[in-house]
């Protein structure tokens, strides 16, 4: 939940998600928030939290919502083992990783 001031809109549900933990649940759940997405927190993997959004349109041109940046990314895994996240059309980190997404 966001930091700045509370807002109220009555007649409308609230869905909480991204990055919960149980104790976040427990926090936020009851009279404050009506519905969670927790499917991070309930994996039984190693999970890269990530989101999906569009990037490209019309065969290249770079889009994105306000407040990111448009164009295909690429996340590489440095050898210190950092995520580090670059537009897919730079270089390769200089201090060396290896490419996770496969780009097509």
């Amino acid at each position: 939940m966001g930091a700045g001031p509370a807002r109220v809109y009555v007649g409308k549900d609230i869905f909480e998600r991204g990055g919960l933990t149980e104790s976040d649940i427990v926090a936020y759940g009851g009279d404050i928030v009506d519905a969670f997405g927790v499917g991070g927190a309930i994996a039984n993997a190693p999970v890269i939290d990530f989101s999906m959004d569009i990037v490209e349109r019309n065969g290249g041109e770079p889009v994105s919502k306000r407040g990111k940046k448009g164009g295909v990314k690429q996340v590489y895994l440095t050898e210190e083992g950092e995520r580090l996240l670059l537009p897919a059309s730079s270089e390769s980190p200089s201090g060396g990783g290896r490419a996770l997404i496969i780009l097509h």
